[in-house]
């Protein structure tokens, strides 16, 4: 079962084929939250927030399977979801 969050993203800041394809979308971030390490994805949940934030972002809907979210859930409350998933999307991607 797919679950459905909308994080807010850099559209510019992302390979142009997961802004332009939500299965694309789909695909990198359930294989980044179930192969990395979860120290790396807190570390990286934690970017934004150290930074001065810019304008522009936008909600992205990004479908996400049950060990996923699982994943995302075990995170600390500290993590950002949107950094996490900008963060996928752009560079881990």
């Amino acid at each position: 079962m797919k679950s459905y969050i909308y994080p807010k993203l850099m559209r510019e800041e992302m390979n142009p084929l997961y802004a332009e394809n939500p299965d694309a979308r789909y695909a990198a971030v359930n294989r980044a939250l179930v192969e990395t390490d979860l120290g790396t994805l807190s570390r990286m949940g934690l970017r934004r927030a150290r930074q001065q934030p810019k304008a522009g972002y936008e909600p992205f809907g990004v479908a996400l399977g049950d060990a996923a979210l699982r994943v995302l859930d075990s995170l600390p409350a500290s993590t950002s979801r949107s950094a996490l998933i900008q963060w996928i999307l752009s560079e881990k991607g």
